[in-house]
């Protein structure tokens, strides 16, 4: 639906199902929300999805600090189901807003961001996870959990951390946020 200019829609019906309208329609802009509940961030933050054709080329979230986080879409689409509807917002962008950009051979466009992204940065509190804390968890979890903190050293960036493990993305941050409420380790 328009809202006030041919160029801003309203996508608050979902995230899910707004990217699947984009994609189909190959829209091209910026697609934002207020957000909560990201791991390690602290009450709202800002959601950005830049979108190509259709296709997401940036993702990224700004906290109140101004601090620049890459999330990745599967997050930012699990929270929206679980937390949200966010309000999302969707911004055509104009031709001049893109570049060209050779991809495999290919003709692609990427949006031009003002913003750097970066992947957190998690650190350990304690040196080591005692095994009583994680009972309550199965073999398994704990397995994760155990992996996930041997990985959390002050430098490794949440993206390296899960391409180095061989555990879905989606398994990576819903372990790392257990282990932002067990407090033995801190962004």
């Amino acid at each position: 639906m328009a809202n006030g200019s041919e160029q801003e829609f309203d996508a608050s019906i979902g995230l899910a199902f707004s990217l699947r309208a984009f994609e189909k329609y190959r829209k091209s802009g910026i697609l934002s929300a207020e957000v909560r509940g990201i791991p390690g961030m602290r009450g709202q933050s800002l959601a950005y999805l830049e979108l190509v054709e259709g296709k997401i080329v940036s993702c990224y979230v700004i906290d109140r600090n101004g601090e620049r986080l890459l999330p990745g879409k599967e997050l930012l689409m699990r929270l929206d189901e679980e937390r949200g509807p966010f309000k999302w917002v969707f911004r055509a962008a104009s031709f001049e807003q893109m570049s060209p950009v050779s991809s495999a051979g290919s003709k692609l466009h990427e949006l031009k961001s003002p913003y750097t992204v970066r992947s957190p940065i998690f650190r350990p509190l304690v040196p080591y996870l005692e095994t009583q804390s994680l009972q309550r968890w199965t073999p398994q979890q704990q397995q994760h959990l155990c992996a996930i903190f041997t990985m959390i050293n002050g430098q490794a960036t949440l993206d390296e951390i899960k391409a180095r493990l061989a555990l879905p993305s989606h398994i990576v941050e819903d372990n790392i946020r257990i282990l932002l409420q067990l407090k033995v380790i801190a962004l």
